[in-house]
Formats: structure tokens, C-alpha cells, sequence
């Protein structure tokens, strides 16, 4: 099922676009959330804004629309205007929102926006349906007292429809499996189901009790979602493109951080329920 975007989101807000492909500046005001003083009109009156717009004319004189124009009344009022204007006056307001602003046209045109709605529209196979339902037993047989196992499922499912606000856990959406299995692991059953064990020390390393293993687990997914979001989306090639040093400064650790959170989460699945896997 293709589920499509007509317009660019912000905020909660729709950017509305006209024939033209001009962005409503308006709504871009509306979704910074700052006050009147910061509307379209009053930056078109700055010279940086008038240098701007005269030089898109210069060069776009054969257009058979303006770089900006202004409609009062109608069924689409408010100032309408190209791409260039509509991130220069999002600087205007504030460097974050102008980063939001480009973020979001980008994966607009390049059509990233309705992809994500397709995968948040896909709820968990039913594979992973069962995967789920295996960790939730893992953990709650492996640190949770017998006498306490009954109370403790129900506690781990409420916790992953509040994380996600589905009614069901069934509901989560595919995209969001690897946070699903962290949410698993990080579900507040300390002190409440779980008896409080201390960590033996070993002559050859560290003896962890469940309840360490539990959270290294949730970390590792969490470093393993990051780095599936680092890739996927090109976190890399768009900090580049904006000039951002972010894509340079996590490439190398999340490179580095990738074969020791494997090998952990290896050693982690390799040891039984019962036992205490040592971390030499």
C-alpha cells in the first residue's frame, strides 16, 4: 500500500505549495512558533532579503512567475515563495529552524517523507510478532522472581503501548523493531518483580548478574538502531551538504562501536537463562 504526502510537514504544520512549486512562507512562520515580528513581510523588507530576491530575478527572467508573490483573498492567501527565499527567510528566524527547514525539503523532494509513512504504516510482521514475545519471556523468566512471573508479563506489554502509544503491541510499527526490543529490556522492573543480586568478582574477569546483561542488551540495540538510521537516511552525505562536521565526527564511531556491540550481543544470546555470562 503507498500511502502519499502532499505536502512537507513541520512542526505539526503543512507547508502548502502552489502551481508553481513556491513554498507559503507563512507557514513556515507559523511553524517556527515565533512572534508576529518575525513574519514574511518584515524580513522582505531587510536588505539581505532584497538583494536576494533581486538577484533570483536576474537570473530567473524568463520565468513566467516571480520568486515571490503575495496573494490576499482567495483560497490560498499568504506570500508564495521558491525554495532559495523559503530557506533564506528560515535563517532569517533562527539557524535551527533554517537546519529543520532543509532537512525536511530535502526528504520532501527526494521523496524520503512518503517512505517513512509507508514503513510507520507497516506494523510488525508477524515474525517479529513472535521475536517479541520470545525476549519478553526471555527476560521475564531469567530475572523475575516465580512467584512474581504472572504480574511481570502484563507490566512489560503495558510499558511497550506507553513507549509507542499503540494499543497493542502488535500495533508497533515495523520500522521501530529494534526499539521495541531495547523497550524490552529497559521496561522499569527493578525493585519491583526483580530480587536485588549482587555481581560475584572472578580471578578472570567480572561476573554480571541478569539485570546488567539486560541493560547491555538495550544498549546494543540502541547502537544498532543508530547506526541503521546513520546509513539509511545518509546522515553522512547530509551534514556534508550543509557543511556540518556531525557526519565526519560519528562515522568513525559508529564504525568502531559496530564489531564490539555484535560480539557483545553475540556472547549475550550464546549464554543460557540460568547462568551468568563473564565479561573477561
Amino acid at each position: 500500500m503507498t500511502t502519499a504526502i502532499a505536502l512537507p510537514v513541520i512542526s505539526g504544520h503543512e507547508i502548502a505549495i502552489d502551481e508553481h512549486g513556491r513554498y507559503n512562507l507563512n507557514a513556515l512562520h507559523k511553524a517556527s512558533g515565533e512572534s508576529a515580528n518575525k513574519r514574511p513581510a518584515n524580513w522582505s523588507r531587510t536588505d539581505q532579503a532584497k538583494e536576494l530576491i533581486g538577484a533570483l530575478q536576474d537570473q530567473c527572467s524568463d520565468m513566467s512567475f516571480a520568486p515571490i508573490e503575495s496573494f490576499h483573498g482567495g483560497s490560498h492567501p499568504g506570500t508564495f515563495a521558491v525554495e532559495e527565499i523559503a530557506v533564506a527567510y528560515a535563517a532569517w528566524i533562527n539557524a535551527k529552524f533554517q537546519l529543520l527547514v532543509i532537512r525536511t525539503f530535502i526528504d520532501y523532494r527526494t521523496g524520503r517523507l512518503t517512505q517513512i509513512k509507508e514503513r510507520e504504516a507497516c506494523t510488525l510482521t508477524h515474525q517479529h510478532q513472535r521475536d517479541l514475545q520470545k525476549e519478553i519471556s526471555k527476560r521475564v523468566y531469567a530475572s523475575v522472581k516465580p512467584e512474581h512471573r504472572r504480574k511481570a508479563f502484563p507490566a512489560i506489554y503495558r510499558h511497550l503501548k506507553d513507549r509507542f502509544g499503540v494499543a497493542s503491541y502488535k500495533d508497533i510499527p515495523e520500522s521501530k523493531y529494534t526499539q521495541a526490543l531495547a523497550a524490552v529490556e529497559s521496561a522499569p522492573l527493578e525493585g519491583v518483580y526483580i530480587g536485588h543480586s549482587e555481581q560475584p568478582v572472578h580471578a578472570d574477569g567480572i561476573w554480571l548478574d541478569r539485570i546488567a546483561v539486560n541493560r547491555i542488551h538495550c544498549l546494543c540495540c540502541h547502537f544498532d538502531a543508530i547506526h541503521r538510521i546513520f546509513w539509511e537516511y545518509d546522515i553522512y552525505g547530509a551534514s556534508k551538504a550543509l557543511g556540518s562536521p556531525v557526519g565526519v565526527k560519528m562515522i568513525d564511531h559508529i564504525k568502531d562501536g559496530t564489531s564490539p556491540s555484535h560480539h557483545l550481543q553475540r556472547l549475550i544470546s550464546g549464554t543460557s537463562r540460568y547462568d551468568q555470562p563473564r565479561i573477561s
